[in-house]
């Protein structure tokens, strides 16, 4: 009985989390620009739209942002590894960053 209790609680807590998560969503696409959440999440969008252009730039130019043949940074501890991106990255990404 108990157990059944608590499962049954668990699912209507899952849904209640899921319904928020909906309406927060909804309620997003309104922008009336009077309180901070419309300030953070223009912020984030125009974060966004510039690191996107940014991204298609790099592709463009030729830049193999998918490069998945790592290699060890020898002497580090943790494990770092470069990638074909990483050193370009710092000079076209740092600065976008530090603004936001």
């Amino acid at each position: 009985m108990v157990t059944e209790r608590l499962n049954y609680t668990e699912n209507v807590a899952g849904q209640l989390s899921l319904a928020a998560e909906q309406v927060q969503e909804l309620v997003s696409r309104f922008v009336i620009g009077e309180g901070e959440f419309d300030r953070v999440v223009n912020t984030a969008r125009a974060a966004r739209d510039e690191l996107q252009d940014l991204l298609l730039q790099q592709l463009k130019s030729g830049l193999n942002l998918f490069d998945q043949r790592y290699q060890p940074i020898p002497g580090t501890s943790p494990a770092k590894y470069h990638t074909a991106y990483d050193s370009h990255r710092n000079n076209w990404c740092s600065p976008t960053m530090t603004v936001w």
